[in-house]
């Protein structure tokens, strides 16, 4: 199969585009935008970079965030399920999440399993739409697999590379109109022989949500990462759909749907897998997280589970 390098910055265009899009279309219906107060002392009134940091005045306001700014934001996470966030942590806000996951059958192969930890991802508020984020996902790996020649049991561990991005909250939910936030991230070849890309990967995600109602909210995520595995190239593309509920104030629970699609891969079966788990806020900055899933097809990983945490100051 002829191999296929893949477009990261056509697929980083098409998404920025759709982005700015959103963007124009919030500022060009409200033109006090290009007015917006400042977000600290180090940004000057009237920058050009003001509309992307910081909220309009009108969106504060509706949300009742002149009224009361005492109040806490609900703590948002990026974990346990696929889908992202389509929020931002808040300017100065720090947010620790962390987990394990344990898979059997990795990609459709039954003696292949493996143990990831600790799924690390750091994200700090620089301003109040845009956080970096520096992500050690999966972390260390310990893969355990039955060799089909020898029929001996073959152990590969190692760390995997380290993401480096930034989120940037795009548009709050009007109506129809979901709330959106870009992640832009690249990463850095330094994890062990059997586990890195051996590349400089890059990633996009595009976020969108809707609260449906009071206690059931709707995420989707849209996005391509182009990548390497055993020096092949390749891009691939997911796309996500997560339907979260609210059992009680500290107790949500989620159904979600995810699909990778890869080109330019020498298996480019399509790997559908279905998810569903829990979460738990023990207090206003500390969450519990669980989560089991399965693969909808032979190509897929078999079966997956895990558990996390996410922490906030």
């Amino acid at each position: 199969m002829p191999k296929t390098s893949c477009p990261p910055f056509v697929a980083a265009f098409l998404l920025c585009a759709a982005a700015a899009g959103a963007v124009a279309a919030e500022n060009s219906t409200n033109p006090a935008n290009s007015l917006l107060p400042d977000q600290s002392t180090t940004l000057h009134r009237g920058s050009r970079l003001n509309w992307l940091l910081t909220w309009p005045e009108k969106e504060k306001q509706a949300d009742g965030e002149e009224d009361e700014k005492a109040k806490e934001e609900p703590l948002e996470s990026d974990r346990p399920d696929f889908t992202e966030a389509s929020s931002t942590v808040g300017f100065r806000r720090l947010q620790i999440e962390s987990g394990y996951t344990y898979t059997r059958g990795v990609d459709g192969n039954p003696t292949h399993d493996a143990h990831d930890l600790p799924e690390m991802l750091v994200r700090y508020g620089l301003a109040e739409r845009l956080e970096l984020r520096i992500a050690w996902d999966e972390g260390m790996v310990f893969e355990r697999s039955l060799d089909p020649k020898s029929g001996h049991v073959v152990s590969e561990n190692g760390s995997t590379d380290v993401e480096f991005g930034f989120k940037c909250a795009l548009t709050k939910q009007d109506e129809w109109r979901p709330q959106t936030a870009l992640i832009v991230a690249v990463s850095a070849p330094i994890g062990a022989p059997s586990q890195t890309s051996g590349q400089v990967d890059v990633r996009i995600n595009y976020c969108y949500s809707w609260e449906l109602s009071k206690r059931v909210s709707l995420a989707c995520s849209t996005g391509n990462l182009c990548t390497a595995e055993s020096a092949d190239r390749f891009s691939q593309f997911f796309q996500s759909a997560s339907i979260e509920y609210e059992l009680t104030e500290k107790l949500h629970c989620f159904n979600e749907w995810y699909i990778l699609l890869r080109s330019g891969f020498s298996d480019e079966r399509p790997q559908p897998y279905y998810d569903a788990g829990l979460t738990y806020l023990v207090t206003p900055n500390f969450q519990l997280d669980w989560r089991a899933g399965l693969g909808l097809n032979n190509a897929a990983d078999g079966f997956f589970t895990g558990c996390g945490f996410t922490v906030r100051r």
